[in-house]
Formats: C-alpha cells, sequence, structure tokens
C-alpha cells in the first residue's frame, strides 16, 4: 500500500519537509565553507627537492576542520604516501591541516613542509632534523 497522495502522507511529508530542508541546508554550508577555505590548496603541486628528487603533492580535498585529503609522491624513491589524522610511518601516512592560508604538512620521517598559498604557488620551507630548504610548489 501507497502512502503517496494520501492525508495521512501529505501530513508526515509536510512535517518531515521543512526539517529535512534546514538539515540539508545546514550541511552544505559547512561542505561548502570548508572547500571555499581550503579552495587555494586544491589541486595538483609540484617541486623538486635536493636529495629527494621531485615531490608531487597531490590535494583532493580539505575539511571543514582543515584536514586534507590527497597523497604526496617521490617518484625518484617509488614513495606514495597518503594523508589521515595522524603521521604514521607503518600505514604510510602523513597529516596535513590547513589553517587560513597556510599548510602544515607532517610527514612519517619527522620532516615537515610549512607552506603557504601564494596565487599558483605554496612557498614555504621543508625541514629535517638540521636541515632546511626553501620550496616553492608550483601547480602542474
Amino acid at each position: 500500500m501507497s502512502l503517496i497522495g494520501s492525508r495521512r502522507g501529505d501530513r508526515s511529508m509536510s512535517k518531515l519537509g521543512p526539517s529535512l530542508i534546514a538539515l540539508l541546508g545546514f550541511l552544505s554550508v559547512g561542505v561548502v565553507e570548508g572547500q571555499q577555505n581550503g579552495a587555494p590548496f586544491i589541486g595538483s603541486w609540484k617541486e623538486y627537492i635536493s636529495g629527494a628528487g621531485e615531490v608531487r603533492l597531490i590535494i583532493i580535498s580539505v575539511g571543514p576542520d582543515g584536514q586534507i585529503e590527497g597523497k604526496l609522491e617521490v617518484p625518484g624513491r617509488a614513495s606514495v604516501s597518503t594523508f589521515n589524522t595522524n603521521a604514521d610511518q607503518a600505514k604510510s601516512t602523513n597529516r596535513g591541516v590547513v589553517s587560513g592560508s597556510n599548510l602544515t604538512i607532517a610527514l612519517t620521517t619527522d620532516a615537515k613542509y610549512e607552506l603557504k598559498a601564494e596565487g599558483d604557488r605554496l612557498r614555504g620551507k621543508y625541514t629535517r632534523d638540521t636541515y632546511e630548504a626553501i620550496v616553492n610548489f608550483r601547480r602542474f
């Protein structure tokens, strides 16, 4: 038996409709807001780093909490790692967080990228132990 077109079905939908619409509206604002804040970072980036070679950073999304989703590739070392809530060498995951126009990536090797979005570049520094290098990722 279908409730479509029945009085009871119509009343249920009229009560559910505004609540559902409000909930969907609230959720979509949160998703759009997170994407807009992280929009300058989303894309494919590359840079050459002495000792590592070409490094590719692929960011597919930035969550409402600033956490990035994507991967970090170092083709010369046949290394590919993804992003997660924690850097974990056994799981080959790093942690990347956007805050305003800044992106900090903590690597499993105790190294770190501190980057700032500047147009079509991510500029900043890479540090590991006592080594520090200026980096300038560009879109590809």
